[in-house]
């Protein structure tokens, strides 16, 4: 299967259940197996994937959508992962 997936630009800023981040980098990915589907996902600094959206093209609606619930370290709360800067 063939996927591809492309830098599209940034997001300046998202609210989720696991709190606000800024300057998220965001994708598209496309399909040869599924021509009519389309995933978008944001990348937040430090963390990795933030929330994530399939869509149906076709259909012009979204079939399924994930977002940051929490982040723990160690069983503990962090607000990100991997340093920076």
């Amino acid at each position: 299967m063939l996927d591809q997936g492309v830098g599209v630009g940034f997001t300046p800023k998202v609210r989720l259940p696991a709190g606000t981040y800024k300057n998220l980098f965001r994708t598209e990915e496309t399909s040869v197996a599924e021509t009519t589907a389309l995933a978008q996902k944001l990348y937040a600094p430090g963390i990795g994937i933030a929330a994530e959206f399939d869509f149906d093209i076709a259909d012009d609606e979204v079939k399924q959508s994930g977002k940051l619930a929490s982040l723990t370290l160690n069983g503990k709360p962090v607000k990100q992962l991997v340093p920076t800067s």
